[in-house]
């Protein structure tokens, strides 16, 4: 019988968003936290196989009632880079990112450019500008440093609740840069943009 460490509520979310978790000692525990919830976590467990499919490492799994995240004790990306950035070592930072890029490209199914995600929110855009982006099929665009941890050499993702299909990824990656706040005092955003194109 494992001792609750912390328990939230997503309540900032719409209701159908909202989401229980319960920290433990070895495991965080997800719930709906209402009734209209329950199709987001099953969401959520599609990203699961999402993640496994690919071959991608995870620390998430889930049965009927529950999203099951192992509880680990490693440092997530994020931390690792800004580390490295700190320390005045700043190409192995950048390598790092890069890698983490690599993986997720190469891993993640390609999509198609057709019925791209522009297209289903009607968002204006230049054909040619297009043209050089690399989509996949599933685009997890939670895929950002801190939803990552680093160990022994190896990603391990967790809590990628969101997916869009026929995903850029320059976009998931845009997102990780913007997400990574700490990071701008030492490598900039634009700088950042430029390395991971």
């Amino acid at each position: 019988n494992e001792k609750v460490k912390l328990i939230s509520f997503s309540n900032m979310r719409e209701p159908k968003y909202r989401i229980k978790t319960i920290v433990k000692e070895n495991f965080v525990y997800k719930y709906p936290a209402n009734n209209e919830s329950q199709n987001h976590i099953e969401e959520t467990k599609k990203n699961i196989d999402i993640i496994k499919n690919a071959g991608l490492k995870t620390l998430d799994s889930y049965n009927e009632n529950e999203i099951i995240s192992e509880f680990c004790k490693e440092k997530t990306l994020d931390e690792v880079i800004m580390e490295f950035a700190k320390q005045n070592e700043k190409e192995k930072a950048i390598d790092l990112m890069k890698r983490f890029k690599e993986e997720i490209k190469y891993k993640l199914k390609p999509g198609s450019i057709e019925n791209n995600v522009f297209d289903k929110y009607k968002i204006n855009y230049d054909k040619e500008e297009i043209l050089s982006m690399y989509f996949v099929e599933d685009g997890l665009w939670d895929l950002i440093f801190q939803n990552c941890f680093y160990v022994n050499g190896e990603f391990f993702f967790y809590d990628q609740e969101w997916c869009e299909k026929n995903l850029p990824i320059e976009y998931i990656m845009y997102r990780a840069i913007k997400y990574f706040v700490r990071l701008k005092k030492y490598i900039s955003d634009e700088e950042m943009y430029s390395i991971l194109e």
